[in-house]
C-alpha cells in the first residue's frame, strides 16, 4: 500500500525500517510504503475463526489485543521466542535477532518502565488527535477494536486476522491519505506450496485462507480497479494488480510501468530474484511436459473406421 500524505512525488531516498517489517517511508515522511498480509498474524488453527478487520491503522498506533502494552515487534518476538526453535523463527525473520530485541524492548518486564509508559502515552494522544482513533468511536473507526482507558488511542488487533482492502482504502481516503493498493498476484499452485511450508502446514485451513485472500483482492479490484464501481468520473484507479511472474519476466520494463502508475519518478531496479524456483521440484517440472506430451499427442490421434480409430488433425480443422 502507497500512502503519501502529499501530491509530490517520491523522488528522494526511502529508509526501509530495519525493526519493523512492514513498512519503509521517504526521508522526509511524505510517502509511506505499508505491507499488509493476507492474513495476518499467526496461529494457524484448523477450527480458529476467521476474524476481518476494516483497516490496518499507521504502525505507530497498532497494538494487539492479547498484549497492548508492548510493541508488535515485541509481542512477535515473544510469542515465536516461546512457541518455536529460536534458530527457525530466526531463519524465517531475519529481522529478529537477540541485539534488535534487546534495543528494542523485546523482552518481558521492560515494558512496564516509567518511560517506556510515557512514550506510550504520548503515541495514544497523537493517535488520538491526528489519526481520529478513540474509545468512543466505532470499530469501523478505529480499524479493529477500540482501546479504552490506558490504551485509548490504538487500535487493537487479535492475534491472526484479514484486512478488507475495500474499507482499508476507505478509512485512509476518510482522513485524506491520498492511498493506492498494489496487488501482487502469484500462480496459485506455488503460492499454496509457500503458504504450507512457511505459514500454514494444515492443507484444508491454507486453502481457506487463500480463497478468502482473493475474495477480499476480488472485491477491491472490482471496487476501486481501473473501471471500479466506486470510482468516479476523473478518479484514479486505487488498486492496482500486478503479476508476479511477469514482473520476474519482463523485468524494468515491467517495473517502470508500475512506477509511472504510482506517480513515482525513479529509475532503481532491484535484483530479480525467481522465489518461485524452489517450489518447482524436478519431479513437478517432469509431471508438466508429461501432460504437455499427452497433450499433443490426444490432438494428433488417428482413428480409422475399420479399426476403431478416426483420424484427427485438430490444425487443419475436423
Amino acid at each position: 500500500v502507497l500512502l503519501p500524505s502529499s501530491t509530490s512525488s517520491p523522488t528522494e531516498e526511502w529508509v526501509f525500517h530495519q525493526h519493523n517489517h512492514k513498512r519503509a517511508m521517504s526521508l522526509d515522511g511524505e510517502w509511506e510504503v505499508q505491507h499488509l498480509s493476507l492474513p495476518w498474524g499467526w496461529f494457524c488453527k484448523d477450527a480458529g475463526a476467521i476474524n476481518i478487520v476494516k483497516a490496518v491503522v499507521p504502525a505507530e498506533c497498532f497494538r494487539y489485543e492479547s498484549n497492548p502494552d508492548n510493541s508488535p515487534e515485541s509481542v512477535e518476538w515473544i510469542w515465536h521466542s516461546e512457541n518455536e526453535n529460536k534458530t527457525k523463527a530466526k531463519h524465517n525473520r531475519p529481522w529478529f535477532s537477540e541485539t534488535n530485541a534487546a534495543e528494542n524492548g523485546h523482552h518481558d518486564g521492560m515494558s512496564n518502565s516509567p518511560e517506556a509508559a510515557a512514550g506510550r502515552t504520548a503515541i495514544a494522544e497523537r493517535c488520538r488527535n491526528e489519526v481520529h482513533i478513540a474509545e468512543d468511536s466505532t470499530p469501523s473507526t478505529c480499524g479493529a477494536m477500540c482501546g479504552r482507558d490506558q490504551y485509548n488511542g490504538y487500535a487493537l488487533y487479535p492475534e491472526r486476522f484479514f484486512v478488507n482492502i475495500t474499507s482499508h482504502i476507505e478509512w485512509y481516503l476518510s482522513r485524506g491519505v491520498d492511498i493506492t493498493v498494489v496487488l501482487p498476484m502469484r500462480d496459485h499452485s506455488i503460492s499454496m506450496k509457500e503458504k504450507l511450508k512457511d505459514d500454514c502446514l494444515m492443507d484444508a485451513r491454507a486453502e481457506k485462507d487463500n480463497e478468502m485472500a482473493l475474495a477480499i483482492k476480488k472485491e477491491a479490484y472490482k471496487k476501486y480497479g481501473k473501471h471500479g464501481s466506486l470510482l468516479k468520473s476523473g478518479d484514479k484507479e486505487r488498486v492496482i494488480a500486478v503479476s508476479y511472474e511477469g514482473l520476474l519476466g519482463l523485468k524494468e520494463v515491467y517495473l517502470f510501468d508500475l512506477y509511472h502508475q504510482l506517480g513515482i519518478n525513479s529509475t532503481y531496479s532491484p535484483a530479480f530474484i525467481d522465489d518461485n524456483a524452489k517450489y518447482v521440484t524436478s519431479q513437478s517440472q517432469s509431471n508438466f511436459w508429461k501432460q504437455r506430451f499427452m497433450g499433443h499427442r490426444r490432438g494428433h490421434e488417428k482413428k480409422h473406421p475399420e479399426r476403431g480409430h478416426e483420424e484427427r488433425h485438430p490444425e487443419r480443422g475436423m
